[in-house]
C-alpha cells in the first residue's frame, strides 16, 4: 500500500490567507517617584491596590522567612521532644533513687545492670541512670538494696528537658523478674560438687 497525499494538496489551507497580527503598542516608561512628570500623570481609580515592586519582593521575602522559621520551629519541636529510641528494656539492681532538683523536682535512680555484674570477661563501664515518675519511684524504691532484680522498660531521649528529669532515659515501666530467666541456660549452670 502507497501512501498518496494528493487530496490534501487540494485542501485549503487555513493559515494561508490569515492577516498578520497587529503589532503590540509598548508600553509607556515607568516614572519614578522621584521625577517631576510622575506627579503630572493621570493616575487610575485602582492604582492604589496595585502593590509596587519593592512590596511585592519585601512581601516575598517575609514569607519565604516565615516558612523557614516555621519549618525550623518543627524540627526543632521534633528534635527537643522526640526519642532516640521507642522502648528498651534493662535488667539490674536497683542502687539508689533520689528526688532532686532545684526548681523541677523529679526522680532520679541508678540500676546497677544485670549483665555488668555477671559478665567475668569485661571490665564494669557504668551504672545505668535515670529518670521516672513519683509512682514508678515509689516500685523502684520497694526493690532497693532486696537483692531482687528488676526489669525496667525506658524510653531514651535526644535531649534533657527540666519536666523528664536529668537523664536521658525515662523510666516507664517496672516489673518483677526470676533471675534465672534473664541469662541463657548455659550461664545459669550449677558448679558440681
Amino acid at each position: 500500500m502507497r501512501f498518496d497525499n494528493t487530496e490534501d494538496d487540494e485542501k485549503e489551507d487555513f493559515f494561508e490567507n490569515t492577516p498578520p497580527e497587529k503589532p503590540k503598542e509598548p508600553k509607556p516608561p515607568v516614572i519614578p517617584p522621584e521625577d517631576p512628570r510622575y506627579w503630572d500623570r493621570e493616575e487610575s481609580e485602582w492604582e492604589h491596590l496595585r502593590m509596587g515592586t519593592s512590596r511585592r519582593k519585601r512581601f516575598r521575602i517575609l514569607a519565604g522567612i516565615c516558612v523557614v522559621l516555621f519549618l525550623l520551629l518543627i524540627f526543632g519541636f521534633k528534635w527537643m521532644f522526640g526519642t532516640r529510641a521507642e522502648q528498651s528494656v534493662a535488667y539490674g539492681y536497683v542502687d539508689n533513687i533520689e528526688y532532686r532538683g532545684k526548681v523541677i523536682k523529679t526522680y532520679e535512680g541508678v540500676l546497677i545492670p544485670y549483665k555488668e555484674i555477671h559478665d567475668t570477661t569485661r571490665v564494669y563501664k557504668e551504672d545505668f541512670d535515670f529518670s521516672t515518675s513519683k509512682t514508678q519511684a515509689a516500685a523502684l524504691n520497694a526493690y532497693r538494696n532486696s537483692g531482687r532484680p528488676v526489669k525496667v522498660t525506658y524510653r531514651t531521649y535526644i535531649s534533657r528537658m527540666p519536666w523528664r528529669g536529668e537523664s536521658l532515659r525515662y523510666v516507664e515501666r517496672v516489673d518483677t523478674v526470676n533471675p534465672d530467666s534473664i541469662l541463657p541456660p548455659e550461664f545459669n549452670a550449677r558448679p558440681r560438687r
